[in-house]
Order: C-alpha cells, then structure tokens, then sequence
C-alpha cells in the first residue's frame, strides 16, 4: 500500500525517468497506452455485472451468511448475530453498526445475511463503481502515440516561445534517488549475498565471499 498515486507512478516509471523529457513522455505515453488497453480488455471479458473481484469477495461472504441468524425489526432493519458479534443492518439507508456495509458500499456477511432474509439481490446495494459497466467506461479512453516530432502540428506562438533553464542552483552531491520513507513505514535493508553486509548487494561488494551464517 502507498501513500498516495504519485508513489505508484514513480515506480512504474524509474527504468525511465532519467531519459532526455521527450523520450521520458513517449516511454509514459506507450506505457499508458498499454494498460488502458489490457484493462480495457479484460474489464471487456467480464460476463457478470460485478467485477471479478467483487464478485469473489461477495462469494467468501456469502458463506459466511450462512452461520448468522436474522432478526428483523421493520421491513429494511434488521439485528444479525452470529454468537461473537451482533450488527444491527439498515437495508434502506446500506446502513451496518460497525460501519463496513456503509464505507465499503459492498455488502458484508452481516448486511449480505439481512439481503438474503428478504429475498433481494445484493447488486441492489453495492456501489454502480464496482460494476462491469463502470470498469469498462473507466478505460474507455484511446491513447495514441503522437507520431514523429516532424510532423507535430506546433502553433507558431508556440514555436517561437523561448524556453530558460530555472534559475536554481544545484545542490552539491548526487540527486536523491530514492523516496523518504513514511512515518511506520518499514525499511527494508538490502543484504548482499557475497559477505553477507547490510547495505549493498553482491554486484558492489569487494568483501571476501563467506559462507552464509545461521541467522
């Protein structure tokens, strides 16, 4: 899990992001242009109204409606128990007292239980953003590549713009590379196989090879 897209991407990008910018965008482009296409694909192949994840996360939980027992209370509320823990669903708002059913907008096995009692189908209260139908329109888009820098159709105010460096000043020593880790964030120390040393890997290392210890 990542703090946030940008971390995703910057993986996604580090065998490139040091090319000249224009071979850098091309490379983000083609990459881009890759996954819209395989996701569009596979969202295309889908033949339930759930995505394929979803779908198997509501199949874990309707097994576990099995083992729970409904109360109902009015038409859309109900107490579900399941001898360790007692929610009370609300049907009519997607409503449960541990909150689950509510952030998730994805029925849980109290919520799913309640569904079940009244003979309803659980597409009926998850969220349209997890359905097929959203998946498939999400990667909808085509991108294409831009062809050679010859034939770019460049506006001539464009054209004739000059573009400066920044006036900034490079601190000393080697650009950072690698991100700041988060606040509990584990580090992960890199070991080399070589001498068996935190801190570099075996193509760096100069210290004798030895055996690999017992812990």
């Amino acid at each position: 899990m990542t703090t946030n897209i940008a971390e995703s991407m910057n993986n996604a990008m580090k065998d490139f992001r040091e090319l000249p910018i224009v071979a850098m965008i091309d490379r983000i482009r083609d990459m881009i242009q890759r996954w819209f296409h395989d996701r569009r694909t596979v969202a295309a192949s889908y033949d339930t109204q759930l995505t394929e994840m979803v779908e198997a996360l509501i199949g874990v939980r309707d097994v576990s409606a099995h083992h729970m027992k409904v109360s109902p209370i009015v038409l859309y509320q109900f107490k579900v128990h399941n001898g360790k823990q007692n929610g009370m669903v609300n049907l009519e708002n997607s409503i449960y007292s541990y909150r689950e059913f509510d952030l998730d907008q994805i029925p849980c096995a109290h919520a799913f239980t309640a569904i079940k009692h009244r003979g309803l189908h659980y597409t009926t209260f998850t969220s349209p953003y997890y359905s097929t139908a959203y998946l498939l329109s999400a990667y909808s888009g085509e991108i294409h590549p831009v062809g050679h820098q010859a034939n770019w159709l460049v506006p001539v105010e464009v054209a004739n713009t000059i573009v400066l460096p920044l006036i900034a000043r490079r601190p000393p020593g080697q650009p950072r590379k690698q991100r700041i880790p988060s606040i509990g964030e584990e580090i992960i120390r890199r070991r080399c196989r070589n001498c068996w040393r935190y801190g570099h890997n075996n193509q760096t290392c100069k210290n004798p090879k030895v055996s690999k210890p017992a812990t």
